[in-house]
């Protein structure tokens, strides 16, 4: 269909065809060829809302055949959840008809022969036919545009969650990394102090406190700094399932007995170059959470290694990864069949100390979005309260 603007204008050029009919007081069998063969949908109402011309492109936007609508109330058009407000508007309009463009800057609904609604915008003219006073209406079907602005609003939704998260993680990666360099200085002195005590010394137990707590310190500096993208990385090649069964063995005495696991993994696995230590992190921290998810109910948690190809819609629900271009990339992805994430808790699940759980940290996924990001790959989170939670994580392809 054309451009909506486009259509509302050629509105006057069709007024001005109607006016020179009523004065050339020609038939109106050439005002119906004229309706017929318009390049938009045009329907006329008469004052008793009752339809009197229906174009071809007006019964086929509302999947009726022409014929099924003439004679037929207005009303067999309009949503039946708003037919009452709009008897009532409609109503008060045939008094006083005049030109007028509806459905600009909020949304109107048109009803198909199936019943399903599509978005419309319509553009009404009073019009003089055999003497009596008819309202024709142009209708655009906005369709389109509705779903281009919907995926651009959500485009702009994940560029803010994203600036918000990059800007929490540069926090977290300067608070990290100063906190670190003190903690250096606590755990080095402590260490020379736990010299300076016999060893069945009462004071070695303080010391061996001290040096145990500034560990869970630094491992969580570790997780601020990975999830800031500031961790140190040695990469490698690796085959994903590989590292995904090497990590299986060690997460496996983790997951509660009415967690069952299956697993579908490429063989050979995608190459990636990545870190494994960190890489492998990701999937404990991904595995443990499903586990978590079902603890209470039980459940299935899958693991899925392979290729993808994705365009770039894929891109739009994504937490990490939006300046990815559409391509084919190694996929991992952990999925559970539990209750599944609320809308609100998925805008702030990534965030730093955001944590559901009575117990933790609420450092997990938050590392995991950094790891990822450090090594430029993307991760989407789909859930839906009552039908569980998919992680989908891509990487870069390599072969060296």
């Amino acid at each position: 269909m054309s451009d909506t603007s486009s259509n509302f204008n050629e509105i006057a050029t069709l007024r001005k065809r109607v006016a020179d009919l009523e004065q050339q007081r020609e038939s109106g069998a050439e005002f119906q060829v004229m309706v017929d063969h318009a390049p938009m949908a045009i329907i006329t109402v008469d004052s008793q809302r009752l339809l009197r011309h229906v174009n071809r492109n007006a019964a086929s936007l509302f999947g009726y055949d022409a014929h099924e609508l003439l004679g037929q109330p207005l009303a067999v058009l309009i949503p039946e959840t708003v037919r009452a407000k709009h008897e009532e508007v409609s109503g008060a309009y045939m008094k006083h008809p005049e030109a007028r463009e509806m459905g600009k800057g909020r949304y109107l609904n048109g009803r198909r022969k199936d019943g399903v609604l599509i978005p419309v915008e319509i553009a009404l003219s009073p019009i003089e036919m055999g003497g009596e006073r008819h309202v024709m209406a142009l209708i655009a079907d906005i369709t389109q545009r509705r779903k281009l602005e919907k995926d651009r609003e959500e485009m702009q939704h994940r560029i803010t969650e994203t600036q918000r998260l990059e800007s929490i993680g540069v926090l977290a990666g300067g608070v990290a990394h100063d906190f670190n360099n003190i903690l250096t200085g606590i755990m080095l002195n402590a260490s020379l102090l736990r010299d300076e005590f016999p060893v069945h010394s009462a004071h070695q137990e303080l010391v061996a406190s001290i040096i145990e707590s500034g560990s869970k310190a630094a491992d969580l500096c570790r997780q601020l700094l990975a999830y800031a993208g500031k961790a140190r990385f040695v990469t490698e090649l690796c085959d994903l399932s590989v590292l995904v069964q090497s990590t299986m063995k060690l997460v496996q005495a983790s997951i509660g007995k009415n967690v069952a696991i299956s697993c579908a993994l490429a063989s050979p696995g995608p190459t990636v170059r990545v870190d494994a230590t960190q890489m492998s992190q990701v999937v404990m921290n991904l595995i443990i959470n499903a586990s978590e998810a079902l603890s209470s109910v039980g459940g299935q948690i899958r693991i899925q290694t392979g290729l993808l190809s994705v365009e770039r819609d894929w891109f739009f629900q994504i937490a990490e990864g939006a300046g990815l271009e559409a391509a084919s990339y190694a996929m991992l992805s952990v999925e559970d069949n539990g209750i599944g994430i609320s809308p609100e808790n998925q805008r702030r699940i990534f965030e730093p100390f955001f944590t559901t759980k009575f117990q933790g940290r609420g450092l997990g996924l938050s590392a995991v979005l950094g790891i990822i990001r450090s090594h430029a790959g993307a991760l989407r989170l789909d859930s839906e309260l009552g039908h569980g939670t998919r992680f989908t994580i891509l990487l870069p392809l390599t072969t060296r």
